[in-house]
């Protein structure tokens, strides 16, 4: 199944924010601004990638992004801010302001949600 995340803004001081559309459902995405690929500081290029499942120690079963050029363990999980990420993808179920700071809102419950909508992908 092909998972699409459309962004739609972009801030230095604020991240990158989008949707990602999968399975008929909309979840909210926040990432970090965009820094030239840095690692742990920016969100990836644009483009298509291919997502695989795996078992992070920190954050559980999610999704890696993976072959983005020169960037490696970049994971979908629970984040409200940008600068609750280091280079990764924060799911949220709606936008809003958290600590005066843009941000996606219900990450964990979107992460629960993303859990329902991806089970058995990639067993």
């Amino acid at each position: 199944m092909d998972v699409r995340l459309v962004r739609h803004s972009s801030t230095k001081r604020f991240g990158t924010f989008g949707e990602l559309e999968i399975g008929g459902q909309i979840l909210h995405t926040v990432e970090r601004p965009w820094v030239g690929n840095k690692r742990m500081l920016s969100c990836i290029p644009e483009g298509t990638y291919t997502c695989k499942r795996v078992n992070s120690p920190k954050f559980g079963a999610t999704f890696e992004v993976t072959k983005v050029p020169g960037r490696s363990h970049i994971l979908f999980h629970a984040a409200n801010t940008s600068g609750d990420l280091h280079g990764c993808i924060g799911l949220g179920l709606a936008l809003g302001v958290v600590y005066n700071k843009w941000a996606v809102i219900s990450s964990r419950l979107a992460i629960k949600e993303f859990e329902r909508l991806t089970l058995g992908w990639g067993e």
